[in-house]
């Protein structure tokens, strides 16, 4: 994608041949303006916290030259805040006809309907709809493939009960025959042709693998192989992956095919983890110095005994996806008094997301899929006491392996598998077990655990209220 030298979506937009006199919809406006704010190269770290400001301060722009054009005109209800539209999830957006399946905002057909939209010449002309790993692999290869584990996010063009593509929810919204052929992880889908050893230095003839999504190689990485292991990726974002020993449907998890033939797994994910983290930097320590900033706050946050001194925070601070699905849910911190200070605060935002981690076991609790072994991994396991709160407050023992570079080696593995070279129990000898996270049992953490049920309970009416 060439990079464009305007910073002002609007003038991308035109230059792009949107017509915007004729986006009559604010979702459509929406749409488009993600697109051209995609196109802007931001060189500064804080490039998302950039883009989410410019987002926010167009559809104001829009809102009010459709205002003045249109004194009946209403804007839709919509939540420009971060992840809540650029990775938009609305739980009751359309009826879950298939088990495991469901239509959502921002994925699948309503992308499409929105290409149909905003460039309908444009769809007219596609060929294959692809995601940009299917796309990679065309280029490399010549040949259109997908992924199950990755199509099974293209709800509901993927039917997950048969492992098929379906055109039954979509009312023939486009022809099957357009997306890519569906395939298993550790098949190889074509070799290096000699136009793309050209331009990439890899040898032509080289067999490429179908790879996968960031997460699933991650788990593989640290050895999620079998029924009862799961993985927990400390992220950006929490992410929990469960292989199943059976197919198990519930609407407060997800679920996919794994990425080998006859295998299931079990999907969950906080919103938001990691990223309150610089939030909190960036608000509440910018007088601290150096490369260590982290370390720092995570020192004063260990002199805050467990429990936060009585704060308990909610960190749906861009909603929050499992187990509660709500676009509409708000952080907060709750229980402040005149003692609390930075450590508190800080301390209380990990015991937040574990809180919001155990509500995800619970979840798997209550459908007897608790896992046997948690294997965690990303870059949160460095910080020792995220991790020990967490394992206190969810009550089990995480498994760290020597390696945790991440999607990168479970890729690698996950070729080195396809050529034959290795059996899948040969990631114990490839990345051996570093350290166990053994939980301590703590009634501050039981009491704690159910004033954060209850404050979401009792206060959810309001966050949605607020969003009306």
């Amino acid at each position: 994608m060439a990079v464009t030298k305007s910073t002002d979506p609007i003038d991308i937009l035109l230059e792009m041949g949107i017509d915007l006199d004729n986006l009559s919809e604010e979702e459509d406006y929406l749409s488009a303006l993600k697109e051209a704010i995609a196109k802007i190269q931001f060189q500064t770290k804080g490039a998302g916290d950039e883009r989410q400001r410019i987002l926010q301060e167009e559809v104001i722009k829009v809102r009010k030259s459709r205002k003045a054009a249109d004194p009946k005109f209403k804007a839709k209800t919509t939540k420009v805040s971060p992840d809540a539209f650029f990775n938009r999830k609305e739980p009751e957006a359309q009826p879950q006809p298939v088990p495991g399946q469901k239509a959502l905002p921002g994925k699948g057909p309503s992308a499409v309907v929105k290409r149909q939209t905003i460039k309908p010449e444009l769809f007219k002309k596609a060929y294959k709809f692809l995601n940009s790993t299917s796309y990679i692999n065309f280029k490399l290869t010549g040949n259109y493939v997908i992924d199950h584990f990755s199509a099974a996010n293209t709800s509901p063009f993927y039917d997950i009960t048969n492992n098929t593509w379906s055109d039954k929810l979509v009312n023939n919204l486009i022809d099957l025959n357009q997306l890519p052929e569906l395939v298993w992880s550790d098949q190889i889908i074509g070799t290096i042709t000699s136009q793309s050893a050209k331009a990439t230095g890899l040898k032509e003839g080289t067999p490429v693998t179908a790879g996968t999504i960031d997460a699933a190689a991650e788990a593989i990485s640290v050895g999620v192989n079998q029924p009862g292991d799961m993985m927990m990726m400390y992220g950006s974002t929490k992410f929990f992956i469960s292989i199943n020993s059976k197919s198990i449907f519930d609407e407060r998890l997800w679920y996919a095919p794994w990425l080998f033939k006859n295998e299931s797994c079990s999907l969950a994910g906080l919103a938001t983890s990691g990223t309150l983290t610089h939030w909190f930097k960036k608000e509440f320590a910018r007088e601290l110095q150096g490369d260590d900033i982290f370390i720092q706050l995570a020192k004063e946050a260990e002199k805050s005994p467990a429990g936060s001194n009585g704060v308990i925070f909610l960190p749906y601070f861009s909603g929050e996806r499992t187990p509660i699905h709500d676009t509409h849910a708000k952080g907060s911190f709750f229980g402040l008094n005149l003692t609390n200070n930075r450590a508190d605060l800080y301390r209380s935002i990990f015991e937040g997301i574990a809180y919001g981690t155990k509500h995800v076991f619970d979840t798997f609790a209550d459908l007897n899929n608790l896992p046997k072994k948690l294997y965690s991994v990303g870059g949160g396991t460095n910080n020792k006491l995220w991790s020990q709160v967490t394992t206190d407050i969810i009550e089990l023992e995480q498994i760290i392996r020597k390696k945790t570079i991440g999607a990168s080696y479970g890729d690698a593995f996950i070729g080195a598998l396809a050529l034959g070279d290795v059996d899948r129990n040969d990631i114990n000898s490839w990345n051996e077990v570093d350290y166990k996270i053994i939980p301590k049992k703590n009634p501050v953490y039981e009491k704690g655990y159910q004033h954060f049920r209850n404050l979401y309970e009792n206060t959810k009416h309001l966050m949605r209220e607020m969003d009306n």
